[in-house]
């Protein structure tokens, strides 16, 4: 994917680079659609054309089902099903994924006799920002497409990443996870809570202490363990199933 920026703008820098990454990354709404309206209008501030968005659209799931195509080469095992797809099947996806905004007030669901068109409209960031709040294809295959696109684990920016959202004194804590197990933890909680949870125990940091571990279990509320043993075989559960959990690793 390219993006024309107006002549004489700053080059961008790595550090830079990596602070954008690391705010689509961090699953937040309002972050993704800025980025998404950067993006997608050649000029930001008059607003963003159904026409601009709906080629940006195409372009990333296209790019999407072509990351799909990789990894399917790189492993067979993945994939069972053809991950190709044909121009007007593209066309008909991106229409889909922009049905929400482009025809808020419309019942029908799109298919594949519906007769499309591109509205004849200009939208705010404010728009993106209340479409990208809601169940939508895009946004999913946007994120994953620039995760997988641009990983970001060992590099020095990593300590941009915000894995811990306003969590004062938990900068030691920055390198314990990496970026796939945030975006895994932040998808499969409610959006309101992805800024709230905190790393409570980790045995690379904190040491071996199974009272230490148990005594965290107990201070804290909704809590979920990931168990990790020596052999590489992990197991994720709450804390309520805490004692099961245990006596299924001993048994091993």
């Amino acid at each position: 994917m390219t993006h024309t920026r107006p002549s004489g703008s700053a080059r961008v820098t790595e550090a830079s680079f990596y602070t954008v990454i690391a705010h689509l990354v961090s699953c937040r709404t309002d972050k993704r659609a800025h980025i998404i309206y950067t993006l997608a209008s050649s000029t930001p501030e008059s607003g963003l054309s159904a026409k601009e968005l709906f080629n940006f659209v195409k372009i990333v799931i296209s790019s999407y089902f072509d990351l799909l195509n990789i990894h399917k080469k790189l492993d067979s095992r993945l994939w069972t099903l053809p991950v190709r797809v044909s121009y007007s099947e593209l066309d008909l996806l991106t229409y889909f994924s922009l049905n929400d905004l482009f025809y808020p007030d419309r019942k029908a669901r799109l298919s594949s006799k519906t007769v499309q068109s591109i509205p004849d409209a200009v939208y705010s960031e404010e728009d993106l920002l209340k479409w990208c709040g809601q169940p939508s294809l895009f946004p999913a295959c946007f994120t994953s497409t620039f995760q997988t696109l641009f990983p970001v684990c060992d590099e020095p920016e990593r300590s941009l990443l915000p894995i811990f959202f306003g969590k004062k004194g938990m900068e030691d804590h920055t390198n314990l996870l990496r970026v796939g197990d945030v975006i895994t933890i932040n998808q499969s909680i409610p959006q309101k809570l992805r800024e709230k949870w905190t790393l409570l125990f980790d045995s690379r940091k904190h040491g071996e202490s199974f009272t230490n571990l148990l005594r965290n279990v107990r201070k804290h509320r909704n809590t979920v363990l990931v168990v990790r043993d020596i052999e590489g075989h992990i197991l994720v559960d709450s804390a309520r199933q805490f004692g099961q959990i245990m006596q299924h690793f001993k048994a091993r």
